[in-house]
């Protein structure tokens, strides 16, 4: 897809599928004998004649796709795949690692290079690469493939393709020097020295690290962030864009998750896919009936909580009314046990609780009073009428007596405002010279006065800071402050039940025999008693409840507000910047996790910043399993830790030939493309070499060419006549037969 940055600078869409609109059209060529090179990649086939322009570029992949109208299976190869998504969505692989493990596949791929590559009967040789050291099977097959199903194949050139490679990069002196290739692939990673012109495969050695398990490690690093999953497309994508080899990772991972600066350079912001919701626009007619609807519903809604006031409101006159005419009457003559039985009897646990509730009663009877009206709150309350409450109840009539309880009901909140009225002036006053005892310090010792609203301002922020984390804690029943707290209530629980089997006597031990537990423990009663429970009171010291808190936070919020408003007034060295509010505002700069998340910018709760990711660490972290394995879980080194080892085995200090070799290290493959690669591997090298040692990494421009191009160059080389595998002599000699050259396998290591 054409890139396109979106809005800053460094956000890019994720990769769309490609989709073909018709079938590949390739050129007919006449090859005229001409070697054709087909470079058998587990990512990619390249196939033509002409270097670095190969006629066939396309994935290793085949899917089938059945016709059932017709009863037809299609085979779609290449980039034929791009049709259809469903084509790429089921199109397999022939290959397993390096490996070819369906050859079925591997003959349909076959069939489609050697279809537009040779017409009629034009018999041209091949060359085909193989990874290091494989197995004489994957090569007999590979024989009887060619031989046997193509009558244009007559001679063919088997060769590794790092020794390929690495021929295209050294040309002629290839066979001439000492060096070292380094061959980053699909599949793996090989180091392969050369000495004396000879590659010596014995000292060769392999990292079971390339390109697909760098996509695979990507893909999981970005999943386990996110939570999103990804196409093997979009994942290709991003890795080939966007990943590159850090020079020294641990400073650089620091770095961007430490520096925001640092992070918005190297920070990119992918913009997956989403849909906007429709916004529907209405007329003004719609709007203003909506409104009319809403404000109708407000109405009814504000009607029926009335009703429902107004019952309560009833409730509560009804029951302060009833529990007056009791003490007033049925109670009025009982003894204090009586009175405590007859309270408990109505459902009371004692004269105490009775009382807090005819409080309660009044209060709430007051409150809807106060809130029903309308008139000024600082109007003076008009004094109800008492006539009645001094008459006994025998002279007044059933009617009479109703108004009497209605006036000692009016009485009693007729206190009631006056109490809090008075109180409400009392704590005014109390206010006022509060302020005016602050603002006489002020103007008096404004530096002893600012040194107290600092302190007090940084205990208030200690104390929210503290808050906010026990909140944090609360919610986590493996939090040491949870695990205190049931250790605590077992203590009370074992020490209750030690205290009742002690000193209970006869008749505890009675009850405990008589007691039904679940577990049927006799001497496990906690819980047979309601009384039991109140142990959970004693934990009402600790701050444990959520609620609690919130309103603990809420209050000390409004007075950290208040004094950082008198600092902002009379501090001029406190500004803006340092309120609870900015630094609430800006907290996201100060956490590793929002820049690990969402990159060096403020996030925003949209549906499209929503729908974005941020490769960072992860753009250094794939090329650094090169280097550094165990990240990836594999206990093997580093390629370059590999190289280290061929060069200088268990020799102190470097020779000529390992001079030399530090001169010529060829680095190919498609993984070599990667950004900063040749740079690390050059630091790598120095790490561990003498000072005034010269190292030199040839690479060329296009790495995941350099097998098809050294296929090419070596076809028109004096060596190429030597290592062609004839048909004549594959059916006098067999499959099994390895036809040996200075590119190719050997059978014994």
């Amino acid at each position: 897809m054409t890139e396109q940055k979106t809005q800053n600078s460094n956000t890019y869409p994720i990769a769309e599928f490609p989709l073909r609109e018709s079938f590949e059209q390739i050129d007919s060529i006449d090859s005229n004998k001409a070697p054709i090179a087909i470079d058998f990649g587990s990512y990619e086939v390249k196939a033509g004649i002409e270097p670095s322009k190969p006629l066939l570029k396309f994935p290793t992949m085949v899917a089938k796709v059945r016709d059932r109208v017709n009863s037809v299976t299609h085979s779609f190869v290449g980039n034929d795949l791009f049709l259809n998504s469903s084509f790429y969505k089921d199109a397999k692989s022939p290959f397993t690692d390096s490996f070819i493990n369906n050859w079925e596949y591997t003959e349909i791929i076959m069939d489609y290079i050697l279809s537009n590559l040779t017409t009629g009967n034009n018999e041209s040789p091949i060359l085909i690469n193989e990874p290091l050291a494989t197995i004489s099977q994957q090569r007999s097959n590979w024989c009887e493939l060619l031989f046997e199903s193509y009558n244009s194949v007559n001679e063919v050139t088997f060769g590794i393709d790092s020794l390929y490679a690495y021929y295209g990069l050294a040309g002629n002196n290839a066979f001439k020097k000492n060096g070292i290739i380094i061959n980053n692939g699909n599949a793996s990673s090989n180091v392969i020295p050369i000495l004396n012109g000879q590659a010596d495969l014995s000292k060769s050695q392999r990292l079971d690290i390339g390109g697909d398990k760098l996509k695979t490690y990507l893909n999981r690093s970005l999943q386990l962030k996110y939570n999103t999953t990804f196409t093997d497309l979009q994942i290709n994508d991003l890795f080939h864009k966007y990943s590159y080899a850090a020079l020294d990772f641990k400073q650089e991972s620091k770095d961007m998750l430490s520096n925001i600066d640092i992070l918005e350079k190297k920070d990119i912001t992918i913009q997956l896919d989403y849909k906007e919701p429709e916004v529907i626009i209405k007329s003004e007619e719609q709007l203003r009936l909506e409104h009319e609807k809403k404000q109708q519903l407000g109405l009814k809604l504000q009607e029926q909580a009335k009703i429902k006031r107004e019952e309560k409101f009833k409730e509560k006159q009804e029951d302060y009314l009833y529990y007056t005419e009791k003490l007033e009457n049925d109670w009025a003559d009982l003894s204090k046990t009586e009175l405590i039985r007859e309270l408990e009897f109505a459902g009371f646990e004692d004269e105490q609780d009775f009382k807090k509730y005819m409080k309660s009663l009044v209060n709430s009877i007051e409150k809807a009073k106060n809130n029903d009206e309308d008139g000024d709150e600082e109007e003076e309350p008009v004094e109800p009428d008492t006539s009645l409450i001094d008459i006994p109840d025998a002279d007044l009539t059933p009617d009479l007596l109703k108004q009497k309880r209605a006036q000692k009901l009016q009485l009693a909140g007729f206190k009631a405002r006056q109490l809090n009225k008075l109180e409400k002036l009392k704590r005014k006053e109390e206010l006022e010279q509060a302020i005016a005892k602050d603002t006489k310090w002020r103007e008096q010792d404004l530096k002893s006065w600012l040194k107290d609203k600092h302190g007090k301002l940084k205990t208030l922020l200690e104390a929210r800071k503290d808050k906010i984390q026990l909140k944090k804690e609360l919610k986590d029943r493996k939090s040491a402050i949870n695990q205190q707290k049931m250790k605590n209530l077992t203590s009370l629980v074992d020490e209750d039940t030690k205290d009742a089997n002690e000193g209970g006597g006869r008749g505890a031990n009675k009850r405990n025999r008589l007691a039904v537990t679940i577990d049927n423990d006799p001497n496990d009663t906690f819980g047979a008693n309601d009384k039991d429970w109140e142990i959970y009171n004693k934990q009402n010291e600790i701050l444990d409840d959520p609620v609690k808190i919130d309103e603990m936070l809420v209050a000390e919020f409004k007075e950290i507000v208040r004094l950082e408003q008198l600092l902002l007034e009379y501090d001029p060295e406190f500004s803006e910047e340092h309120t609870l509010n900015h630094q609430l505002d800006n907290s996201w700069r100060k956490s590793i996790m929002h820049r690990f998340l969402r990159g060096p910018n403020k996030y925003n709760d949209t549906l499209r910043e929503h729908n974005q990711i941020h490769l960072n660490i992860e753009r250094i972290k794939p090329i650094e399993t090169l280097f550094n394995p165990y990240m990836q879980g594999l206990p093997q080194i580093g390629i370059t830790d590999i190289c280290r080892n061929i060069i200088l085995g268990k020799k102190a200090r470097l020779g000529n030939v390992e001079t030399e070799i530090c001169e010529n290290i060829y680095l190919t493959g498609g993984v070599s493309n990667t950004k900063n690669l040749k740079q690390r591997v050059v630091k790598e090298f120095e790490s561990w070499l003498p000072t005034d040692t010269n190292v030199d990494v040839h690479m060329s421009e296009t790495p995941s060419l350099d097998c098809y191009n050294g296929m090419l160059a070596f076809s028109k080389s004096n060596y190429y006549k030597d290592s062609i595998l004839s048909k004549k002599e594959y059916l006098e000699k067999g499959p099994e037969y390895l036809k040996e050259h200075k590119l190719s396998n050997v059978l014994d290591f």
